[in-house]
């Protein structure tokens, strides 16, 4: 435990909302799907969930994996590639080594590191600010799975 109860809620956080909610509902949503259904788009707009499975791997990567420990290498236009050549078991094997490394990273930042500012993308962010917006933009498109799942039914009702 930290000297600051906020960071020691934030590191909790993380591991809660990241890990143990939102992951396990990614598994569970593609335990339903099969590998054509990852790759499925409901137009040539929308990003399949295998595309939003590399978007949060890259996310991640980059916000917190480079961030702090100089690994984590994006490419973030390879994310949005039509279509992603990984299979079902490989895209969520490596969104949980990244997730669990970037837990690793969290809970073994230095009291020092907190304020300190970070340069990701065109932002400067501090810690704080870096581990709400990666638990919040997991969040976010965590939620497009479930969305993206009713797409997969209603189409197989049709056909």
């Amino acid at each position: 435990m930290s000297a600051n109860p906020v960071f020691d809620f934030l590191k909790l956080q993380f591991t809660q909302r990241v890990i143990d909610e939102n992951f396990s509902k990614i598994e569970s949503c593609l335990q339903l799907l099969d590998e054509e259904d990852i790759q499925f788009r409901p137009n040539v707009h929308c990003n399949s969930i295998a595309n939003q499975l590399e978007h949060l791997n890259g996310n991640v990567k980059q916000y917190i994996l480079h961030t702090w420990s100089g690994n984590g290498f994006r490419d973030r236009n390879s994310e949005f590639a039509y279509p992603i050549n990984k299979s079902k078991a490989e895209l969520l094997l490596n969104l949980k080594k990244t997730i669990l490394e970037a837990d690793r990273a969290i809970q073994n930042l230095d009291e020092n590191e907190w304020n300190k500012l970070f340069e990701i993308q065109i932002y400067h962010l501090n810690s704080i600010e870096i581990i709400v917006h990666v638990i919040e933009h997991f969040s976010y498109h965590r939620s497009d799975h479930f969305s993206h799942q009713n797409d997969y039914r209603q189409r197989s009702e049709v056909l």
